[in-house]
């Protein structure tokens, strides 16, 4: 036992990383693995017009917390509740003293209470220093975007639960995502089967992942908008420009494919592996 040997437990955990990464998952499987209670909040829930509100709820919380120990507090979205501007700028009192009865509750946890934070954000540099200091959140976790090999296993995950052709393996689908997320790779999947179904197509094809890559990262096709020759060309030059600087470069990412096809606010764009 960690006690026994004069460890102190963490009182919170700070996870940080873009929006889809998995946050909340991590959070939930920490708690289903260690077999504790799981309370699941978001920052925004505090937020009230009438001054005390904020900080009563706080204090519901964590006596809630305290009546089912052992017990894991998740706060999603924490940079709402304990952003620098929430405590020094002009926001409303009741803001501040929200923050402030949630920093006061954790500084009093007994040594012995089973009571841990966990807290997420997208934005960790929006957050008040005082609010994330050691001693109220001791350990801070960045959760970052899956590499090729995490996207791999992700992806075999969602297609598993899909109609598709022989050619879609996971390796392959992983080389066209880089720099998705796992919620990313999940619209994805079911992007590309909807689009199958909508083609009338009995599995999902190549042709399926390929037009919600591309939708899903550039935006739906502009098929009226009218180009000049002259624009078309100056668009598949300027494509082809960064295929070549890639080619030409050591350590260059793998190009994958270069189109034309204007998307969103652009004319063209060039994926790279």
């Amino acid at each position: 036992d960690y006690r026994e040997k004069g460890a102190k437990l963490h009182r919170g955990v700070l996870l940080s990383g873009k929006p889809g990464t998995g946050k909340t998952l991590l959070a939930r499987a920490i708690a289903g693995e260690s077999g504790v209670n799981f309370i699941y909040c978001t920052g925004s829930n505090f937020d009230e017009m009438y001054v005390g509100l904020g900080a009563k709820r706080v204090r519901e919380l964590f006596a809630e917390a305290r009546k089912n120990t052992p017990c894991i507090i998740f706060i999603d979205e924490i940079d709402s509740l304990m952003a620098k501007s929430r405590r020094f700028g002009m926001e409303h009192s009741s803001s501040r003293g929200t923050i402030n009865q949630l920093l006061a509750e954790m500084d009093g946890f007994d040594k012995a209470e089973d009571v841990m934070v966990i807290g997420a954000t997208n934005h960790e540099d929006s957050l008040d220093p005082a609010a994330v200091r050691p001693g109220r959140f001791d350990k801070k976790i960045h959760v970052p975007l899956p590499d090729v090999k995490g996207r791999e296993e992700i992806l075999s995950l969602y297609l598993d639960k899909i109609e598709k052709e022989e050619e879609i393996k996971a390796d392959k689908i992983a080389k066209m995502t880089p720099g998705f997320s796992g919620a990313e790779i999940e619209n994805l999947v079911n992007t590309a089967i909807t689009q199958a179904v909508h083609e009338d197509k009995e599995k999902a094809d190549l042709s399926s992942f390929e037009y919600a890559r591309d939708r899903l990262m550039m935006g739906i096709e502009r098929k009226k908008l009218s180009m000049t020759e002259k624009n078309r060309l100056a668009t598949a030059i300027h494509e082809a420009g960064h295929a070549t600087a890639s080619y030409f470069t050591d350590g260059a990412k793998k190009l994958y494919k270069a189109t034309i096809v204007a998307r969103g606010g652009s004319l063209g764009a060039t994926y790279f592996q």
